[in-house]
């Protein structure tokens, strides 16, 4: 789905057009680095881990996130830790972020 090493993947991707939200955490996983929660839009998801656009603030190649991601046409999130693996600026303040589960 966009990425270089598509054929690579462990897990097939499936598109997933939901809005997520996530938030940067400390290594630890315990104490959250910022108290923002910048929202997103999943554009595919597997069993591994997912791709997001957004617009929030950039984060780096192995900062760890705890991702809320909804379940189809339910009102209920499911929180996530993941790493960030991929993140490929797309235009001036938007972003593409590969995310894989740490589950």
């Amino acid at each position: 789905m966009g990425w270089p090493d598509d054929d690579n993947r462990q897990f097939v991707r499936f598109p997933y057009t939901r809005p997520v939200r996530y938030r940067p955490m400390s290594v630890s996983g315990e104490t959250p680095l910022t108290e923002a929660v910048p929202r997103g839009q999943i554009t595919d998801i597997s069993n591994g881990g997912m791709a997001i656009r957004t617009e929030g603030p950039t984060v780096e190649i192995g900062s760890i996130l705890m991702t809320w991601v909804p379940l189809a046409d339910h009102p209920v999130t499911i929180p996530i830790p993941s790493v960030v693996t991929r993140v490929k600026k797309e235009s001036p303040g938007l972003y593409h972020l590969g995310l894989r589960f740490l589950l």
